[in-house]
């Protein structure tokens, strides 16, 4: 039996024929036998070959329209893979701008790569090419030139780095955790295969999300990809939340330019976009822009202690819809309550726990769980905050044949509040039944951290609720009057704690590994407090006041001017932390300092207008700060 018009490629079997001068894919298949009998099935019928309705248009490379609406399309192998669909060009260009640079991986990383995603320049100025495959680095050569290095490197896209179409959407960093929803980052893809082309519908916040997409377009079958615009993220560079309305800003050399407040981010996204086509020239606006500084409060949304509630009244009670640690996500939720009349959807099958990877689970409560069965029992053998620490637990249970201390899942499940501690350490009590509780050390404070960009800042802004009563509330936070060059000005204290570490590479590299993994996993921080807490100072009544001398700024301008340590000592004595203290992260002892940071915030605008007429730029001014 002939075997033309099949092809092998990396162990499959490819129909192909040529058909008007265009070669044209009519299946993939694993054995050659499979594929001769399709092969015979489409000679028998004439090649019935439907070509691409002429309504698909090329735009540019990589960019087609179809119907008014577009997307991109990048050929893998012998496969379409469709990115988005979108209601405007702007939006699908922008896409594929990122797409391109992330080398058409979805997980896009906010950090900027300098050569290219998966190249480095070597220390002989040449460009490698290298990339992970399950914890293993593969190298894929060298090039003289950045250029060369980038073609080979799409080319190894293209080609799948020589894996087969299974590994095609875990190689754009999309993992597969149920029927047509996969997992990218800390977020969930919809997609669906037809034949050789997949869909990648869109990328969504939550699981949730991702559920209504997929029963709307898939299951539903309903071929409303208008639906699509209503849940997509919206691109919001260089936008920002501001109350009800939306501001358009972008720093210019250090210093923050600001284009006005929007009633929509609709609104808000079109003029960012003109501007960026403009070269940020705002001359077009005219009177679009909103010249006013906005300062009511976001309806529906109330600010506590824990956060913000997005409440409303039902028949007359006031309803509690749920509680956030950010004004965006409780505004988020705010918008689709609204949208569906504050009815809220009842969902069953809501996800609880997912496979994060192997014996390693994500709860609802955003922490990993180390578990595995033992003679029948489902045990825990540890709670982590971020995945890395779950995988060395999970690698260590494992060396270990799993012989090291752990509890019970169901027991764990009666008494969720018991506190689980990976390994068997000095501290610990392991009672009859084998559960570990920790016992409570206190000449320490433990509070969570948001990884961020702390690879390369060395150290975290610390919330002050986080620190309880280790740095003390007080009473000048709440009101206070300074006179500054003898004017009385009434305003408040604000406190800002830094945590900083010294320089410390092996720190460094295990923060930029969680970053590269999502920038707002959080990690924990156990401060260990060998000089006891700060304390008011407790001979504060023999002052009267305090004196320090402060400069006519911008930051003045704006209403806020900083209180030297030196001063702010008299009311807060500083303690040896703020030269040199020690704090444990990621299993790590490491050394740094901790940073406490007075300012004086105040709104009295008549003040700086009289000092505007009678003062220079930098000039020195006297404050007092009664007590």
């Amino acid at each position: 039996m002939s075997e033309e018009d099949i092809y092998e490629e990396n162990g499959q079997f490819i129909i192909k024929k040529e058909i008007n001068g265009k070669l044209i894919t009519f299946g993939v298949y694993d054995n050659l036998d499979e594929a001769m009998e399709n092969r015979d099935e489409l000679e028998e019928y004439g090649w019935p070959y439907r070509p691409e309705p002429e309504s698909v248009k090329e735009i540019e490379k990589f960019i087609f329209e179809e119907e008014g609406r577009f997307f991109i399309s990048k050929k893998i192998l012998d496969f379409n893979i469709i990115f988005g669909n979108f209601d405007s060009l702007d939006r699908a260009k922008t896409l594929k701008r990122k797409l391109i640079d992330n080398a058409w991986n979805v997980n896009f990383q906010s950090r900027p790569v300098k050569y290219g995603k998966y190249i480095q320049k070597t220390q002989n100025n040449r460009f490698a090419i290298s990339r992970e495959f399950d914890g293993t680095i593969k190298r894929f050569g060298t090039f003289k030139s950045l250029n060369e290095a980038l073609l080979i490197r799409d080319d190894l896209v293209s080609e799948n780095w020589g894996m087969d179409k299974d590994m095609i959407l875990p190689n754009l960093g999309l993992e597969v955790v149920d029927i047509n929803i996969g997992q990218v980052g800390r977020r969930y893809a919809v997609f669906n295969w037809e034949g050789s082309k997949c869909t990648i519908y869109g990328i969504y916040r939550n699981y949730r999300v991702a559920k209504k997409v997929k029963k709307k377009l898939i299951i539903d079958k309903k071929n409303d990809l208008t639906y699509l615009d209503k849940h997509r993220e919206k691109d919001t560079k260089f936008i920002y939340r501001v109350g009800n309305y939306y501001r358009v800003s972008k720093s210019f050399n250090g210093e923050l330019r600001h284009f006005g407040h929007y009633n929509s981010l609709d609104e808000a996204i079109s003029i960012r976009n003109e501007l960026v086509k403009n070269n940020w020239d705002d001359s077009f606006l005219g009177l679009r822009r909103v010249l006013r500084n906005p300062n009511s409060y976001n309806k529906h949304i109330h600010k506590t202690s824990r956060g913000y509630d997005v409440v409303n009244r039902v028949n007359g009670e006031l309803v509690n819809f749920g509680s956030f640690e950010s004004l965006d996500d409780a505004i988020s939720y705010r918008d689709e309550l609204e949208d569906n009349k504050w009815e809220v959807e009842e969902v069953i099958d809501e996800i609880q726990e997912e496979k994060y990877d192997e014996y390693i689970f994500l709860k609802s409560d955003g922490k990993y769980y180390v578990k595995n069965e033992i003679n029948g029992e489902i045990r825990i053998f540890g709670i982590f905050d971020n995945p890395l620490d779950a995988i060395a637990a999970r690698l260590d249970c494992m060396r270990n044949a799993w012989k090291l201390n752990s509890v019970l899942e169901e027991d764990y499940d009666n008494d969720p509040g018991m506190t689980i501690t990976f390994g068997l350490l000095e501290n610990e009590e392991v009672d009859g039944s084998g559960n570990i509780f920790s016992e409570m050390v206190s000449d320490s404070i433990e509070f969570p951290v948001t990884v961020g960009k702390s690879y390369k800042n060395r150290g975290w802004a610390i919330k002050r609720s986080h620190l309880g009563d280790f740095v003390p509330i007080l009473p000048y936070e709440e009101e206070c009057i300074v006179l500054v060059n003898g004017r009385p000005i009434t305003g408040k204290i604000n406190i800002h704690t830094r945590l900083f570490y010294f320089k410390d590479e092996l720190l460094s590299d295990y923060l930029e590994r969680l970053y590269e993994i999502d920038p707002k996993i959080q990690t924990r921080i156990d401060l260990k407090l060998e000089h006891g807490k700060y304390k008011l100072n407790p001979n504060l009544k023999e002052f009267n006041n305090i004196f320090f001398i402060t400069k006519f700024s911008k930051s003045f301008r704006k209403g806020m001017f900083a209180i030297p340590r030196s001063a702010s000592e008299i009311i807060l004595p500083g303690l040896p932390y703020e030269e040199e203290c020690t704090f444990i992260i990621g299993e790590m002892e490491v050394r740094g300092k901790f940073n406490l940071e007075f300012r004086f915030k105040f709104s009295d605008k008549s003040v700086i207008s009289s000092l505007n007429s009678e003062v220079e730029d930098w000039e020195e001014l006297e404050v007092i700060l009664l007590l």
